[in-house]
């Protein structure tokens, strides 16, 4: 009977939507597979870096971390909406999202509820997960998030993201008789669609099952930014270096709908000004397990 329910409730939604391909596919989604909240991870090591990558990503080396949660899903334009309103949250003077061409903040929350939030500098992404009564991981805690105990390439394993023609993140590949991205998506795209679940796509989750660890948006993380930083990390939590040993900035990772796949790699490294917040840069949250 449960089933037949929501068969109904699909059949309603192509009715009502005119077989949007994109939204089909997304409602679907959310009836079969709703977001599971913090994902749990356990205590242990893991190897961080790559000894063949680039400079930034080497040496490769063991890694331990005490249990944390880290949230399954980006966090999305609705949540930080519910911050922005929210008087003891996020002043609006402050804390609003980076409004960009066609796409202005408030009203892209409505429009695109479920797509991740973007235009918020590090330090905005910060007081929301204070506010949620989270935090931002560590960059070693989001690598470990993003491939487990395997050296994997991508969060899913070593099949390329578009392999026979289903997709695995949202990145940045150009149909060249159209010029139209193949995902069907000109940008961000709602968070966990790459899941398998509906027609236009393959499993692309990490090892603990959390979503868009690769593509979508770039995720700042707590961590001060230096390149050569794993040359000297500490084996126990490593936290980042401090700011003095830095040029000003937060290190994000993942990649993003802008990006190529190799960008996309579970141990590729980039930097931003932690006082920007662009069009293809998010934030999920996490939490120290007691």
């Amino acid at each position: 009977m449960k089933i037949k329910k929501e068969i109904f409730v699909i059949f309603l939604i192509l009715l009502f939507i005119g077989c949007n391909n994109r939204n089909v596919n997304f409602y679907i989604q959310q009836i079969f597979e709703p977001d599971h909240g913090p994902i749990y991870i356990p205590a242990g090591e893991f190897i961080m870096g790559l000894d063949s990558g680039k400079p930034n990503e080497s040496p490769a080396h063991i890694v331990y971390l005490d249990s944390y949660y880290i949230d399954e899903n980006l966090v999305t334009n609705e949540e930080y909406l519910e911050f922005w309103e929210d008087p003891k949250g996020g002043n609006k003077h402050y804390y609003t999202p980076r409004s960009f061409t066609n796409d202005s903040w408030p009203k892209r929350a409505s429009r695109k509820p479920r797509h991740p939030v973007v235009g918020v500098s590090w330090s905005m992404a910060s007081k929301y997960a204070e506010w949620a009564g989270k935090r931002l991981p560590t960059e070693a805690e989001w690598e470990k998030a993003a491939k487990g105990m395997t050296q994997r390439k991508y969060p899913w394993g070593d099949t390329p993201p578009d392999y026979n023609d289903k997709f695995r993140a949202n990145f940045n590949i150009i149909d060249l008789q159209s010029k139209f991205p193949k995902d069907g998506f000109s940008s961000t795209s709602p968070v966990g669609y790459y899941n398998g679940i509906n027609l236009k796509t393959a499993r692309g989750r990490s090892p603990y099952e959390l979503n868009d660890m690769a593509g979508n948006v770039w995720e700042w993380v707590r961590d001060w930014y230096s390149p050569d930083y794993y040359k000297y990390s500490p084996y126990d939590n490593p936290k980042g270096p401090g700011y003095d040993y830095s040029d000003g900035t937060k290190v994000i990772r993942g990649g993003s709908w802008k990006n190529s796949s190799e960008e996309l790699v579970t141990t590729f490294r980039m930097q931003k000004p932690f006082v920007y917040g662009e069009n293809d840069i998010g934030f999920r949250c996490a939490k120290s397990a007691p």
